[in-house]
């Protein structure tokens, strides 16, 4: 059985039985549960801040899943998206003890509203932690993500 968290929009950064947390925020409009809202055509989603040199954003889910699928957006903007372009994606049951199980790069990290990308792993563990750590995106100060979605199967 495959499922995609979160299932429900996030309306909080604890909501809809996920956890969404961030390297850093922006701002209020730019708080990382706002990438889970489920609001694809929104202009804000999450942004890191301008001297995060190494932004990452991250989804507790209610259950572990193998063979995670992370799928990338970027915000509806009509000026520079900030969006990413490569990353490494982690897996963890604790929050602190990650395991790399993908990577990805040469995404569109410029289309408004667009899809950058999704990255396929194939983690034959089950991890509730994902975080994607993202290494290079468009701009060169704090970049974004307008929705990030995980996909993935759960035992029974």
């Amino acid at each position: 059985v495959r499922v995609t968290y979160p299932e429900n929009a996030m309306t909080s950064a604890s909501s809809a039985d996920c956890v969404a947390s961030a390297s850093t925020e922006y701002g209020s409009d730019y708080y990382a549960w706002r990438a889970f809202n489920l609001d694809w055509a929104n202009a804000y989603g999450w942004a890191s801040k301008d001297t995060d040199s190494a932004p990452w954003l991250q989804l507790q889910m209610p259950r572990a899943l193998k063979n995670i699928s992370v799928k990338l957006t970027n915000r509806t903007r009509s000026s520079g998206v900030n969006g990413p372009i490569a990353g490494t994606v982690l897996g963890s049951n604790d929050g602190s003890a990650w395991t790399q199980i993908g990577a990805f790069s040469g995404f569109d990290g410029t289309t408004s509203g667009g899809v950058s990308g999704t990255v396929a792993c194939d983690n034959v563990v089950a991890y509730r932690y994902v975080r994607v750590a993202f290494t290079e995106w468009v701009g060169g100060k704090g970049m974004s993500v307008g929705e990030m979605s995980v996909t993935g199967a759960v035992d029974g």
